[in-house]
């Protein structure tokens, strides 16, 4: 049995491929950093991805080649429609939300939620046993964690095998914290509603600024309703993380007042001012509040940017030490935080576990 801890696009995916595996998730739903939240009536919002990209080059046994992530998803059912972001016109969500994803990708498969890893051992057998926060046990042949880097390793027992992956691992340890504030107007005046669906645009990225980026949500979907997100810099995020949500998970009104000021200057760059009344602005009918400790791995193995490089030297390291301990980290530490990247990562990326890559 192939135990795979998390269910966000890298453990979907191994789940989809892997035969004989077994999933657990601390969270109630798939998909993790690529979650979808609803609001009331038919409204959603990714807070955490937004959009994923066509495709992906990657370079194999010295070629470089091309992976569409479009069409694998597509093949999988999945309904992906066209995304205006800035000037790129390859770019794509799925309909019912980002989640929708790894819901697809585990249908089928055997996935415990609501279920915590909090430590394993390795039993002379060289099975692996893993602990939860219940109280409960599971016995797995073959183990991979799909967590951030700091959370997998904390899962680690003190062995040769951690000191191992501590020591390959210390050039991608480093994430950045997002902060992430969505609000939601059940009845916006038409007139705000029709200037609104003018703009060119969903998505509106500001380097370098407290507010990181905005996507008007509404408009993937359409209707009546109003849905505003914001990503906060990684600086700002870091500085305020433990003044933004209440333990209900409503907005603190600190959050709120950061809020307010970033959704009047996105009115007064767009000249939306005059069709919005402050009451709406201050009365929104319903919050998302989120943050994300490990949003986005900053040193990813395989870079951000440049092409999959299955052939390099640290990617060969890689597979020895996963051959060498039979224990498995990814996520986009390794292949970069970008939806399209994993899972062209995951699909070609061949496991050294003979059992895992269908060998006898």
């Amino acid at each position: 049995m192939h135990a795979i801890i998390g269910s966000g696009i890298s453990g979907s995916m191994i789940l989809s491929l892997g035969k004989n595996a077994f999933g657990f998730d601390k969270a109630k739903f798939p998909g993790g950093r690529t979650s979808t939240k609803p609001f009331e009536s038919d409204y959603i919002c990714d807070i955490g991805a937004t959009f994923f990209k066509e495709s992906c080059k990657y370079r194999k046994d010295n070629l470089q080649y091309t992976f569409s992530c479009l069409d694998f998803l597509v093949d999988k059912g999945i309904e992906c429609i066209q995304y205006q972001y800035t000037n790129y016109k390859s770019t794509y969500f799925s309909k019912n939300g980002l989640q929708r994803i790894s819901e697809k990708l585990i249908e089928g498969k055997e996935v415990q939620f609501s279920k915590e890893l909090v430590s394993f051992d390795v039993r002379e057998d060289k099975k692996f046993i893993l602990y939860f926060l219940d109280g409960t046990n599971f016995i797995a042949d073959h183990l991979t964690i799909t967590a951030p880097l700091p959370q997998a390793l904390s899962f680690f027992p003190s062995s040769k095998h951690k000191e191992e992956w501590e020591s390959f691992l210390q050039p991608y340890f480093s994430y950045r914290m997002t902060l992430v504030a969505a609000a939601y107007w059940k009845s916006p005046s038409d007139s705000f509603m029709s200037a609104m669906k003018k703009i060119p645009r969903k998505t509106f990225l500001y380097p370098n600024q407290q507010t990181e980026y905005i996507s008007i949500e509404s408009l993937k979907s359409g209707g009546d309703g109003f849905v505003f997100m914001v990503q906060y810099s990684s600086e700002f995020s870091d500085k305020y993380f433990d003044e933004w949500r209440k333990e209900d998970r409503s907005p603190t009104d600190f959050c709120k007042n950061a809020f307010a000021e970033s959704f009047d200057n996105f009115l007064v760059e767009n000249n939306l001012k005059d069709f919005w009344s402050e009451t709406e602005t201050l009365q929104p009918n319903n919050w998302r509040i989120h943050k994300w400790r490990y949003a986005q791995a900053e040193n990813p193995m395989l870079s951000k940017y440049d092409d999959l490089d299955f052939d390099s030297e640290v990617m060969n390291k890689y597979s020895d030490l996963v051959q060498r301990t039979n224990i498995r980290l990814t996520g986009d530490w390794l292949f970069g935080p970008r939806i399209e990247r994993i899972i062209a990562g995951e699909s070609l990326w061949k496991d050294p576990r003979p059992f895992l890559n269908g060998e006898p």
